[in-house]
């Protein structure tokens, strides 16, 4: 007997089971509203409770167990007893997921790991100097201690790189989890061990230009989230209780679109938004906004902390989610680490906004002398106030018993929980700077690298919104006195920018301003390789946090800021504003190719302001004096100048002349469309100049079958252009999934002669796995597959089986009719043993016929003996043809008098 059922048989009166137990549990008045599981399920949990197991539910939830010493009619000691040594130490085998409270525990040596994280992280033999950019919540800590419970790896947890070096193990594979990616040493001085796996929010530094490493870095991302959500949510419905409320795909509905839209980021943030569901019920909470979520469980949480004896929490409850937000703001305006970092309980106190100190204050002492009742005297009131403690430690400590701030990393500081709050409350706090702060506010903390990124995004936002009124107050300042106006400044430049060349109307007359504002501080350094920059918008390593702090993406933001004002408004410059001149300053190529190199990085080119800069920088040549042709303009402009070159003469497209990335495909893709000329038509133009220049290698970036451009040429192939085609690259695979009608009409007129220059060319498979049906016909009308003998056309013959088994059937009929041995043997021989069934009644009837030729017997004996002797599963079948056609031939020898071969 377990220690609950000793305590139920102590009872008055005595409670005969842990179904008994379950439903005085839920009727009784103080058993907590926020723990109300079905009754199968809670009785389940009695059970293991009783055996020792998921104690850590109890251990967490002083309401159940103060309820439960009323319900059982004891001390709550002697509840409390089963959870001492639990309590002690910590569960080295099993994480209970706290965010996810009904589910059952995690076992780190008896379960893999979820889905949502790269299974190469836990998979140590394979790793190469492996680097996983894992940002806070991407599940670095739970695979951790997958690793080091399993023995598979040392788990080392720090803050910083410096807390590593002196706990880095000298040998064995090492899981290093780090917290933050600030300090790391150069590439050189980290660990060239094979077998360390670095979890980090960054990704590794680069190597110095001098060094040539032996082993780079293995870099490794998490998988994106939107396509794990169907696995990882029936792996969490399977931890749940069978008679619980979540739905998979009503979660799925709510879930997926906020992954798309960049709301829920991480691993964790996801299990969090989970967790929110299934504590408030999925049909009530798929209404309700992430936001209102989290709010309400923010609210839920510090009314259970109330209710455990927390006042602080008792007064926080109505506000806690502004808390959190306004805490948010204030890491990104005076917090020098990220948001998402774990702090002291010191470091959390001092972020506490003033505001919130001294209406606690007051709060405080109210409650404080409400509840001692009647009227405070003078030295009661200066006793009251002397003990009562600051109120910023007060709503950290109410945080804290909430669970909202939680211990978490090496140093055991308190991180903001759980991972969905943290992500929903920063984001918010993000757009209340944009939105209700002044222009100093949100520039402090564009001057910080860690919260500068997710500030761009939200100004950008809100100015794509046509909202300008923030543009009027930041013209309302000296913005030249603060560095934090002058980076505001420089931020709201490059949004308008980018937005003008996206086609959006932006007021002349903040294009003006904006612009003479940001040329009375650009930033422009000697030297033959100094480009023209922002002052303070970018730092070290911004490209790579922010594209909108890139000093290229400033550049273009410029150049379409000053082709929108024209030639007379607003402050001249050689390089930003060379619209109308003569292209020769020498810095300016440079400039062109910066500017290039930034558009095609993969994550810039998708943006529409990319593809529209190359049309940009056509007009720019257009209004520069001198004669110019595709041939003698930047590659920038070269899309623009191969399409007017091509309306000229509407004959050739000298398509290689520009550059094959796909950003530079969809920019002449985008040309054409400007001066109505459609792609299709573009590109038989390309493909005509192609074969008239007798395919040159030099075109292969373009045409080649696996170039990065076939998706955008190969479905344009003219017919007269496939012989050149076939010479050019007969023996290569092609992206036969591009063509279409007029490609497959053209590749079967030509199969029979090139068949047979090529029989052994890659291309045959693919194409009779991609042709229409239509065209599959005629290609067996045609018969070269079973009338040459040479290639691989058993392989061949044996996709016609599986494609269009009824066709070939008739074909070996004929080919039965025609007398062809040699045609009907290979027909035959690729035939997949599951269509003998239908296949030996039509051999039987076609090999009745008195007119068959022996040569074509022998091969349907060499078959059929095969099936035969191979056991096939209609052996029988083929067993009863086979002798009957051995019967014929053998009284065929007889009446000739002859012994057989």
């Amino acid at each position: 007997m377990g220690w609950l059922r000793d305590l139920m048989s102590q009872a008055e009166p005595a409670i005969a089971g842990y179904g008994e137990l379950a439903r005085r549990s839920l009727e009784h008045p103080e058993w907590p509203e926020d723990t109300r599981p079905q009754p199968r399920s809670l009785a389940a949990l009695f059970s293991k409770l009783d055996r020792g197991q998921e104690l850590e539910w109890l251990a967490e939830r002083d309401a159940v167990q103060r309820a439960l010493a009323l319900i059982l009619g004891c001390r709550l000691d002697l509840i409390r007893r089963p959870l001492e040594e639990l309590l002690e130490a910590p569960d080295l085998k099993r994480l209970r997921f706290e965010d996810l409270p009904f589910a059952r525990p995690f076992d780190f040596q008896e379960e893999p790991l979820p889905p949502g994280l790269p299974s190469l992280v836990g998979r140590p033999a394979a790793w190469q100097r492996t680097w996983w950019h894992a940002p806070s919540g991407s599940g670095r800590s739970l695979v951790g201690r997958w690793l080091s419970a399993r023995g598979l790896a040392m788990h080392v947890c720090a803050r910083t790189w410096a807390d590593v070096a002196q706990r880095l193990p000298e040998s064995g594979p090492t899981f290093i989890e780090l917290e933050r990616g600030d300090g790391l040493p150069a590439f050189e001085q980290l660990p060239l061990r094979a077998d360390v796996c670095i979890a980090a929010p960054v990704v590794p530094p680069a190597p110095s230009p001098a060094t040539r490493a032996a082993q780079p870095w293995q870099v490794i991302e998490s998988p994106a989230l939107e396509t794990v959500l169907d696995p990882l949510l029936e792996w969490l419905h399977a931890r749940l209780p069978e008679d619980g409320a979540f739905d998979v795909q009503q979660a799925r509905e709510w879930l997926l679109p906020l992954l798309q839209d960049g709301q829920l980021t991480s691993f964790g943030a996801l299990l969090g938004a989970c967790g929110l569901l299934d504590a408030q019920g999925v049909q009530e909470s798929t209404s309700k906004t992430l936001s209102e979520l989290t709010a309400q469980f923010v609210h839920d949480r510090l009314e259970q902390a109330s209710g455990k004896g927390s006042a602080e929490a008792q007064w926080l409850k109505q506000s806690g989610f502004d808390v959190l937000v306004k805490l948010a703001e204030e890491v990104l305006t005076r917090g020098e680490h990220p948001w998402e970092l774990a702090r002291s309980q010191d470091e959390w106190i001092a972020l506490i906004p003033q505001e919130f100190r001294e209406s606690v204050d007051q709060e405080w002492l109210r409650w404080s002398l409400g509840k001692s009742g009647g009227q405070a005297s003078a030295a009661e009131l200066e006793r009251a106030l002397r003990s009562a403690p600051p109120g910023a430690y007060r709503i950290v400590r109410a945080l804290a018993d909430a669970r909202l701030l939680r211990t978490r990393g090496a140093q055991s500081g308190l991180e903001v929980a759980p991972a969905v709050v943290r992500q929903v409350a920063l984001r918010h706090a993000r757009e209340q700077l944009i939105r209700n702060s002044s222009p100093f506010s949100w520039g402090e903390a564009l001057l910080r690298p860690h919260a500068a990124p997710g500030i761009l995004n939200a100004l950008d936002e809100r100015l794509a919104e046509d909202d300008f009124l923030l543009v009027e107050s930041l013209f309302d300042l000296d913005l030249s006195s603060q560095p934090a106006l002058v980076v505001a400044a420089e931020a709201v430049f490059v949004c308008l920018g980018l937005q003008v060349l996206s086609g959006a109307t932006v007021p002349r007359d903040y294009l003006i301003q904006i612009w003479n504002e940001q040329l009375s501080w650009v930033l422009e350094l000697e030297g033959e390789t100094e480009l023209p920059g922002p002052r303070l918008l970018s730092w070290e390593g911004s490209a790579a946090g922010s594209l909108l702090s890139d000093p290229d993406v400033w550049r273009v933001a410029a150049l379409a800021i000053s082709e929108r004002l024209g030639p007379t408004q607003g402050t001249r410059h050689p390089l930003l504003r060379p619209w109308g001149n003569e292209l020769t300053h020498p810095k300016l190529q440079g400039l062109f190719d910066s500017i290039h190199a930034c558009l095609l990085r993969p994550d810039i080119s998708q943006y529409e302001w990319a593809l529209r800069a190359f049309g940009m920088m056509g007009r720019l040549y257009n209004s520069a004096p001198g004669k110019h042709d595709v041939s003698n303009v930047h590659p920038l402009a070269r899309p623009a100048y191969a399409v007017k070159a091509f309306l000229a003469d509407r004959q050739t497209l000298a398509i290689d002349t520009i550059g094959s990335h796909p950003l530079e495909v969809r920019a002449l893709r985008y040309e054409g469309e400007l001066r109505a000329t459609e792609w299709p038509v573009l590109a038989e133009a390309a493909w005509r100049d192609w074969r008239r220049r007798g395919a040159p290698v030099s075109a292969d970036d373009w045409f080649a079958p696996n170039s990065p451009c076939h998706r955008q040429l190969w479905p344009h192939m003219p017919a007269d252009a496939i012989d050149a085609v076939w010479s050019r690259w007969g023996d290569q695979p092609w992206p036969v999934q591009c063509f279409g009608p007029a490609q497959w009409t053209a590749f079967v007129d030509r199969w029979a002669r090139q068949f047979a220059r090529h029989p052994s060319s890659p291309v045959w498979a693919a194409a009779l796995e991609r042709m229409p049906a239509e065209s599959l016909d005629e290609v067996m009308r045609e018969g070269q597959l079973w009338s040459t003998p040479f290639g691989n056309t058993a392989a061949l013959t044996a996709i016609v089986w599986r494609r269009a088994p009824d066709q070939i059937r008739a074909q070996l009929v004929q080919r039965i009719e025609a007398h062809d041995a040699g045609g009907f043997a290979r027909c035959l021989e690729a035939a997949p043993e599951h269509l003998d069934s239908q296949l030996l009644p039509v051999l039987t009837a076609a090999l009745s016929q008195r007119t068959v030729r022996r040569q074509v017997l022998d091969e349907a004996r060499r078959w059929l003996a095969r099936r035969v002797q191979t056991r096939a599963s209609t052996w029988r079948e083929a067993y009863g043809l086979f002798a009957t056609i051995e019967e014929r031939v053998a009284r065929s020898i007889r009446a000739r008098g002859s012994l057989p071969p």
